[in-house]
Formats: structure tokens, C-alpha cells, sequence
């Protein structure tokens, strides 16, 4: 009963971490493209590839630092933690500071009265290879 709690367990946990890094992978791919209008530079150029990079980097750091701080690790290991709770921040983290981001840009754009593009409203396949059809 044991064994099988533990299988299941570590299934659930692969199926968790899949599908964080599947959802990680289609953000970026949809969020890192170059803007053509005033609304889509500001929101794409400004908003993800300027707030969102920075807080990605900010928050690898922090993690980085403080992960090992706050799980009382002894100094002895302290490394090997840093870089692992910076890669853990960074495979998780990424997607979603892309995100705050893009909704940064958004917000930039609304208030500074830049209205929004159809063009660029978010689609579900920005590029048709990914779509499965060819047309």
C-alpha cells in the first residue's frame, strides 16, 4: 500500500512540474514577439522584455539568496541550494514575470490613452506550425 501511495504521489508531482514547465514554455513563446504599433512596443518592447525581464532576474536573485536563509541550510551546502532554488525560480518564475510584465503594458497603455490593437489581442496559436493545421 505503501509503494503504491508513493508511485502515485510522485506521478501527481511529475504531472504538476510537466505542466508548469508546458505552461512556461507556450507564455514565453507567446509573449516574447517584437511590437509594430505604439501599443504592442510599449506593451511587448516595455512591458515584458523591460519590467519582465527585470523582475525575472530580481526575483532568481532573491530566491536565490534568501531560499537557503529561510530552509536553515548549514554553510557547508549553501551553495549547491542557491543555484538550485535560482534554477527552480527561474524555470518557474520566468513565465510568470513575463506575465506581470505584459499586464504592466497594458496598464502603461490605458493610461497613457494608447488604444489597443486588434492585431494584437492574444491568440491561441500566433505562429500556424503550432497550430497542426498548415494553413
Amino acid at each position: 500500500m505503501h509503494l503504491v501511495m508513493a508511485v502515485f504521489g510522485c506521478s501527481v508531482l511529475l504531472a504538476i512540474t510537466l505542466a508548469l514547465l508546458v505552461w512556461g514554455l507556450r507564455t514565453v513563446r507567446e509573449l516574447w514577439r517584437f511590437g509594430t504599433t505604439p501599443w504592442s512596443r510599449l506593451v511587448y518592447n516595455h512591458g515584458v522584455r523591460g519590467c519582465g525581464v527585470l523582475t525575472a532576474i530580481s526575483l532568481c536573485a532573491l530566491v536565490g539568496y534568501f531560499g537557503p536563509e529561510t530552509l536553515s541550510v548549514p554553510s557547508e551546502d549553501r551553495v549547491g541550494w542557491t543555484i538550485g532554488c535560482a534554477a527552480l525560480a527561474a524555470i518557474f518564475g520566468t513565465p510568470v514575470a513575463f506575465g506581470l510584465g505584459y499586464w504592466w503594458g497594458v496598464a502603461m497603455a490605458y493610461f497613457m490613452g494608447i488604444a489597443r490593437d486588434p492585431i494584437a489581442a492574444p491568440s491561441r496559436a500566433p505562429n500556424k506550425r503550432w497550430s497542426g493545421r498548415n494553413a
